[in-house]
């Protein structure tokens, strides 16, 4: 053997693991981090084509904030979502009436409870005129040049009703204290005249949606890390990988997300502004 065919037959061997090396290959195609509403909808669309994905979800149920309660009343009761609006054009309407739910239209005449009386006339009154004065204001408020929150726009003078407009249009309208609220956002928010109910509950509806898909509870993710060719999710100890990763979460979850993601790779600009990707720990 001459030097020329030894120095080749040499770099064959020093080459040959690299070329056979195989691709590494991940636990999952896509990790899904949340089992609500998201969560459950990016599952369907992931199964249906092929691939395959577990939903890693924090609590111990289904649903995020539609949650039915079946056990308080022994009837559906929801303690999270429950208004389906514009149902002629809501998805969520038309998965319902395919899975054999009923939909219904919500009742005109609603009432309010004071105590353990129903109003009286004249202070349903007082409160219509007083949730109308609300709500001008607060589209007022939003035709300034600097933001405000709505709980800042309200009329001032409410006197005993404030606590109740801040609840119907704060956590009961929008699932958010007033002080939580862009006035701006609200007022150009699409108008939600009509609506509906889903008699077995939307946490019922979610479930049936969600059957069959892989979902860890009590799976809380405390760390998301990406580079090169797969994603790492962190949760209770294990590490997952996967070639991707949908975060489904919503915004107050974390509520320090975008102060304790680190910066994303510079070849991501257009991400979300201030979060980049490559590490984020939650």
């Amino acid at each position: 053997m001459n030097r020329r065919s030894f120095l080749a037959g040499s770099a064959a061997v020093v080459a040959a693991p690299a070329l056979a090396a195989a691709a590494v290959q991940p636990d999952f195609d896509v990790v899904i981090v949340g089992a609500g509403a998201a969560g459950i909808a990016a599952a369907r669309r992931i199964a249906a084509a092929g691939r395959k994905f577990v939903i890693l979800e924090a609590s111990d149920r289904w649903g995020g904030r539609c949650f039915t309660d079946m056990r308080t009343f022994r009837v559906a009761y929801e303690r999270g979502a429950r208004w389906v609006y514009m149902p002629d054009a809501n998805p969520m309407a038309k998965l319902a009436v395919k899975a054999g739910f009923n939909v219904y239209p919500v009742p005109s005449g609603q009432r309010l409870r004071i105590g353990l009386r129903n109003a009286r006339e004249g202070e349903m009154e007082d409160f219509y005129a007083n949730l109308l004065r609300c709500n001008r204001a607060i589209s007022d408020a939003a035709r300034g040049k600097v933001d405000v929150s709505c709980g800042q726009a309200l009329p001032k003078d409410l006197g005993d009703w404030r606590p109740t407009m801040e609840f119907v249009i704060g956590e009961f309208g929008c699932g958010k204290p007033l002080s939580d609220i862009s006035a701006m956002d609200f007022a150009k928010s699409a108008e939600r005249e009509i609506a509906a109910f889903c008699r077995q509950g939307l946490g019922t509806l979610l479930g049936k949606l969600a059957f069959g898909s892989p979902i860890q509870f009590s799976s809380p993710v405390t760390r998301i890390e990406w580079g090169g060719q797969l994603v790492e999710a962190e949760t209770r100890g294990t590490v997952l990988t996967a070639r991707a990763a949908i975060v489904t979460a919503s915004t107050g979850v974390p509520p320090n997300a975008g102060s304790r993601c680190a910066s994303i790779a510079d070849r991501y600009p257009r991400t979300v502004d201030g979060l980049r990707p490559r590490s984020c720990s939650m």
